[in-house]
């Protein structure tokens, strides 16, 4: 099962004061939910191997495009987007678990949560992904 072509998903992006918050879900739970909590991972969240070793547990990993934002790095080491006409940034958009999600939120800290459209990759029938 793939996620939607055009879904709307969670991101975390910073925003001066912001603090993100825990979903109304069980934060312990470690079963996917519905409705789905969906995330838009940029700089480390893209890697496998990052998510693993920070015990995120994903399922349905596509390559998204987030449009009018930019990535940024603020200081060595720690990426974050921030609204930009015109620009795109590349990244993983997957399903998380409430436990997940929290776990995200607790080495996001500084980050706020906002709602944003991001585009899928189109995968050919030979199951390569292309940038829409």
């Amino acid at each position: 099962e793939k996620v939607a072509p055009d879904s709307t998903t969670t991101i975390t992006t910073t925003s001066l004061g912001g603090m993100a918050e825990e979903t109304d879900h069980d934060s312990n739970n470690d079963d996917f939910v519905t409705p789905p909590i969906y995330y838009f991972g940029f700089g480390a969240m893209v890697n496998e191997t990052s998510r693993k070793r920070r015990h995120v547990k994903s399922r349905f990993e596509q390559p998204a495009i987030l449009h009018d934002y930019k990535l940024l790095f603020v200081i060595p080491g720690a990426a974050t987007v921030t609204p930009c006409q015109g620009e795109q940034v590349h990244g993983v958009l997957m399903e998380l678990t409430p436990s997940s999600w929290n776990k995200t939120l607790g080495f996001e800290k500084g980050y706020s949560v906002v709602q944003e459209e991001v585009h899928p990759y189109k995968v050919n029938d030979g199951g390569t992904a292309q940038s829409p």
